[in-house]
């Protein structure tokens, strides 16, 4: 599950368009936090306290979402 720090809706439907579940806010659930501005939010810095991972780049975490496909680690990825 994917939280979108800003307001990126074109992002958002890419990452649906993968697969992931697309969250506005941090939950418990939310195990990858999507901040393409790179600015150091209260949202991010609640990401980082967390241990949720953050990616600068929405190719990034599609990228990592099929290397974990390709390498038999779906468990890790809730979406």
């Amino acid at each position: 599950i994917v939280a979108v720090d800003g307001f990126y809706e074109e992002s958002k439907q890419v990452l649906e368009k993968y697969g992931f579940i697309v969250k506005d806010s941090l939950t418990k659930d939310v195990t990858i936090l999507l901040n393409e501005s790179g600015i150091a939010s209260s949202k991010t810095k609640k990401a980082e306290e967390l241990g949720i991972k953050i990616f600068n780049n929405l190719k990034h975490i599609i990228e990592d979402k099929k290397w974990h496909y390709q390498n038999g680690q779906t468990k890790e990825l809730n979406n």
